[in-house]
């Protein structure tokens, strides 16, 4: 049976019989949605969908077979469709995903983020910043986890304009924990305003307004993060 509920700032449907998680979904979401907003400063409205199916979940996604096979994706936003978000149940999520109830509450900051970044951004980001910041404002970086898979697959290298030149599907793990590592070290050295100067820009060149805004190169971006974190977790 579905249900659909109104927290003023989001309108979240749901299953009424099968849902065991509703307090659980109005915390998560609440919580991630101030978080956000203390982050970037302003308010939004937007709404999100459960699913008790991964047929029901996939179906938004482009290809929809993608998300119906990888089971890593538990939650997703679609740049096509403003202000929406697509979740699978906290009540079905360890049995359809790999994903634990326990980092429920983290992933749904962390799609909220994706939906304040689109707000504000001009120019499509890299993986490092449309990933890794949600990583950093919900704070889902695992610094022993980074340490663990940097030795045991290599730190990922940048390529032309911040993209990162390993295959993304056999290191998924490794993209997002060391793109959220990444921008949390930016954001301490740099700050948060910064930050949000790069996103809003709309110059033609990603690489040409981050080394204008930070006055560093890509290059130096990753040697500087990986040197301090080597320092600090080896």
């Amino acid at each position: 049976m579905l249900k659909v509920e109104d927290l003023g700032f989001c309108e979240f449907s749901y299953d009424g019989e099968k849902e065991q998680f509703k307090d659980l979904i109005v915390q998560s979401i609440t919580e991630g949605y101030k978080r956000n907003v203390g982050f970037f400063g302003f308010e939004l409205k937007f709404k999100v969908f459960f699913y008790y199916t991964r047929e029901e979940f996939s179906k938004n996604w482009i290809p929809p077979e993608y998300a119906l096979e990888n089971k890593w994706l538990s939650a997703y936003a679609i740049k096509t469709l403003k202000n929406q978000l697509f979740f699978l149940s906290p009540t079905v999520l360890e049995e359809l995903s790999n994903n634990k109830l326990d980092r429920f509450q983290k992933t749904t900051g962390h799609e909220i983020s994706h939906l304040f970044i689109r707000e504000i951004q001009s120019n499509d980001l890299p993986f490092v910043f449309k990933e890794g910041l949600p990583y950093a404002i919900n704070s889902q970086t695992n610094e022993n986890w980074v340490i663990e898979l940097i030795e045991k697959q290599g730190a990922l290298l940048f390529g032309a304009d911040f993209e990162f030149t390993s295959d993304f599907d056999s290191h998924v793990t490794l993209f997002y924990q060391q793109s959220g590592s990444m921008i949390k070290w930016l954001l301490e050295k740099k700050g948060k305003k910064k930050l949000i100067e790069f996103i809003k820009g709309n110059d033609s060149s990603i690489t040409a307004a981050f080394e204008r805004i930070f006055s560093l190169s890509k290059e130096e971006f990753f040697e500087s993060w990986l040197k301090d974190f080597k320092e600090k977790s080896f």
